[in-house]
C-alpha cells in the first residue's frame, strides 16, 4: 500500500537512544585518537610516517600543555575570548539571525491561545507579554543557544585577524613560531570549552522550560 512504511525504514528514522549516541561518539573519537597515535609513533622523525613538526603525538600536545599554561598565560587568553563572546554575544554577526529566529517563534505560536486570552478579556499588550512572548520564549533561548557557537567562531576569527590577547591571538603566535603541539592543544581547548558552554546553557534551558522537550 502507498500509506504503508517499513519498519526497517521507520527504524531508520528514529534516533537512538542518548546512551548509544554517546558511546558511539566516544568510539569514534577514540578511534581518531588510535589513528593520530599509530601515525606519530616512533623515536624519531625518520620513523613515524608524519612528521613531528606537521602532527606531533598525542604525547607530546598533553606534555605542551604546562608551558603553555605558565609560559603563555593560557589563562589570561581564555578570559579574554570568552570576556569578548559574553559582552558581544548576538550583537552584529548574529542580531539578523537572533531576529529571525524570533519572528518565527512569535510567529508559530498557536492562534488558539491568542484567541483564548481574547476570549478572556486580555488587552494587545497582554497578548503579547503574556501569551506570544511567554510561549515564544523557549524556541528564542534554543536559538540563542546555537546561535552562541556562530558568536563564538567569529570572535576565534577577529582575534586571528586583529588582537592582542585571546584564544585566536594565541592560535596565530603558535603557528608563526611552529609550536604544531601548541596548536593541537589550542584548537582542543577551544572544542572543550564550546562544549562545556552549550552544556551549561542546556542546562539552564531544562531548569527554565520543563514542559519543554529538547534534544539533547
Amino acid at each position: 500500500m502507498p500509506g504503508d512504511t517499513k519498519p526497517e525504514l521507520l527504524a531508520l528514522r528514529i534516533s537512538p537512544p542518548r546512551m548509544t549516541r554517546r558511546l558511539v561518539g566516544a568510539l569514534a573519537v577514540g578511534v581518531i585518537v588510535l589513528l593520530w597515535w599509530i601515525a606519530t609513533s616512533g623515536l624519531g622523525s625518520e620513523d613515524r610516517w608524519i612528521s613531528p613538526v606537521i602532527l606531533p603525538s598525542p604525547g607530546e600536545v598533553i606534555r605542551s600543555f604546562p608551558s603553555l599554561l605558565k609560559e603563555r598565560a593560557l589563562l589570561q587568553s581564555i578570559a579574554a575570548t570568552l570576556k569578548r563572546v559574553l559582552v558581544g554575544f548576538i550583537f552584529i554577526a548574529c542580531v539578523p539571525f537572533v531576529y529571525s529566529d524570533a519572528v518565527a517563534a512569535v510567529v508559530g505560536v498557536p492562534d488558539r491561545y491568542v484567541e483564548t486570552a481574547q476570549t478572556l478579556g486580555a488587552r494587545s499588550h497582554q497578548v503579547v507579554l503574556k501569551v506570544l512572548v511567554t510561549l515564544a520564549l523557549p524556541d528564542i533561548y534554543n536559538s540563542l543557544r546555537h546561535l552562541f557557537g556562530l558568536a563564538f567562531g567569529y570572535i576565534m576569527l577577529a582575534e586571528l585577524i586583529n588582537a592582542e590577547h585571546g584564544l585566536g591571538f594565541l592560535l596565530m603566535a603558535s603557528q608563526r613560531r611552529g609550536l604544531s603541539e601548541h596548536i593541537i592543544l589550542i584548537l582542543i581547548i577551544i572544542g572543550l570549552l564550546a562544549y562545556g558552554i552549550d552544556r551549561v546553557l542546556f542546562w539552564f534551558q531544562r531548569g527554565l522550560f520543563p514542559y519543554r522537550a529538547v534534544e539533547d
